[in-house]
């Protein structure tokens, strides 16, 4: 069925191409090329992927890598909130998604209230309000997540799979209307600042390196995603929270055993996740200068996709599965051109991934 949805795909694109598509296909390519500004996530990479016509091959390769790895660090900060909570409570959290929206909100929010009081200015203040800003969403989002997993995981964490997943597909819809709803105009694409640019100000905001361009903000985000990867993993291997984690996700009755505080890890567990998906949200809105409250739809499966790829319940295989389904989807949409196509990319890929290699439980 996907091949042949593949192939009709493939037959709209050569239509155009030939300038007969819209006699051929006038609905179904309407369908297809309009631009559905809801799926934040999943637009193209800005500035850069409109520039292979001045491109030589190479360096339209690079550029593309470049793309994945920017997109990359953003699926593995979701995939491991998703590996976590899978970890330590074998529960698939299908809100986590919706977090990662509401993050990209609370950012918002936090980025108007500061302005309102005169602290974005420029200076080494300006660094000091952004680093604040940070950390306010991962804290508020944090507790956020240790609520949720209260009112909704916890009291069917212990019944079938099926409940649990009905409970976390009907909170992500509850997040997502909340959203909408109570939002001022929340059902309309909403302006996220460009707060990195003015760190650079004097500069030309970007570089050249033989026709590949890297934006300075762009490697800011990438730098902050793998300096917050690298201290979660330094933080579960290195701590003694850390290893409560571990152990909970090895055998929480033997962890319990041994004086482990099972719903103490399941609090924390649930603070790093949901702190890593809020964080994710604010860089999602630095990278892509725009946010809308159904965006954590598709995030969220593609940060389930990428825990996938890497093993369920394995935070490296998170890690490694968000930068490789990244950089695999951004050179199969180079190549589609057509919006909308990574999407189908990753439902048809994730459906052949499992059945070469059935999720497995792993050990964090």
């Amino acid at each position: 069925m996907s091949a042949a949805i593949c192939c009709l795909f493939d037959s709209c694109i050569h239509a155009r191409t030939a300038n007969c598509g819209s006699r051929l296909f006038p609905c179904l390519w309407k369908t297809l090329t309009l631009r559905n500004d809801m799926m934040t996530l999943h637009h193209e990479v800005p500035e850069t992927q409109n520039r292979g016509s001045n491109m030589g091959t190479e360096a339209v390769i690079v550029q593309i890598i470049l793309n994945g790895l920017m997109l990359g660090v953003q699926y593995a900060l979701i995939a491991v909130g998703f590996t976590l909570f899978f970890g330590v409570l074998d529960v698939i959290n299908f809100s986590h998604g919706d977090v990662f929206m509401l993050g990209a909100f609370i950012g918002l929010i936090l980025i108007n209230i500061f302005s309102k009081l005169g602290m974005m200015t420029g200076g080494t203040s300006y660094v000091l309000v952004l680093f604040l800003i940070f950390f306010l969403c991962m804290l508020v989002i944090g507790l956020i997540g240790i609520i949720f997993e209260r009112i909704a995981v916890k009291p069917v964490s212990t019944g079938p799979p099926l409940m649990a997943l009905l409970a976390t597909l009907g909170l992500a819809i509850a997040i997502r209307e909340a959203v909408r709803l109570f939002y001022p105009l929340g059902s309309e694409n909403k302006q996220f600042p460009e707060l990195l640019k003015p760190i650079f100000a004097g500069t030309n905001q970007a570089f050249e390196i033989k026709g590949v361009l890297i934006r300075y903000d762009n490697l800011l985000i990438f730098g902050i995603g793998i300096a917050v990867i690298v201290f979660t993993s330094l933080y579960i291997n290195k701590t003694k929270m850390g290893l409560g984690i571990r152990a909970v996700a090895q055998d929480s009755e033997a962890a319990m055993m041994m004086g482990v505080h099972r719903n103490r890890v399941v609090d924390v567990t649930f603070l790093i996740g949901s702190a890593l998906a809020g964080l994710t949200g604010i860089l999602n809105g630095l990278f892509y200068n725009t946010v809308v409250f159904n965006m954590g739809a598709m995030g969220g499966i593609i940060g389930f996709s990428a825990a996938v790829i890497g093993g369920l319940g394995n935070i490296y295989g998170a890690i490694i599965g968000g930068f490789v389904f990244a950089i695999f989807s951004s050179f199969h949409t180079q190549g589609f051109r057509v919006y909308g196509c990574r999407r189908l990319w990753c439902s048809n890929h994730l459906s052949r991934f499992q059945t070469i290699r059935p999720p497995r439980r792993e050990d964090v």
